[in-house]
């Protein structure tokens, strides 16, 4: 998150904006794997505005674990609006070009998923 704070443009900052907007409207339906793809949408993205899309493939590869948990807790009362309010966390970091600011909001976020 720390590069990506650096390296964002106005043009990646639509997609993340974008991505959230989908992300959040999935989650009020009750869409639970689209708003799980959204997810790994969002953090791929942030892996390609730093320049390191295969970080994203190594993730991609070896989530499976990770990923029947999601399924598990995503349908829980506020988990999914958890994940959206960290996501607008480090979203606002990531705008104000805040490289700590928006570390810490990626660790917390992850450290807090599952």
């Amino acid at each position: 998150a720390r590069r990506a704070a650096v390296k964002l443009t106005p043009a990646s900052a639509e997609l993340l904006e974008d991505n959230m907007a989908a992300h959040r409207l999935a989650i009020s339906r009750g869409r639970y794997a689209t708003a799980i793809q959204l997810d790994d949408v969002f953090h791929r993205t942030i892996a390609e505005i730093c320049g390191l899309p295969m970080i994203w493939r190594a993730v991609d590869i070896s989530k499976a674990q990770m990923d029947r948990g999601r399924y598990l807790a995503i349908p829980k009362p506020g988990y999914g609006e958890q994940t959206i309010e960290q996501h607008e966390a480090i979203l606002d970091a990531l705008k104000r070009h805040d490289a700590e600011g928006a570390a810490r909001a990626m660790e917390h976020h992850l450290a807090t998923s599952l």
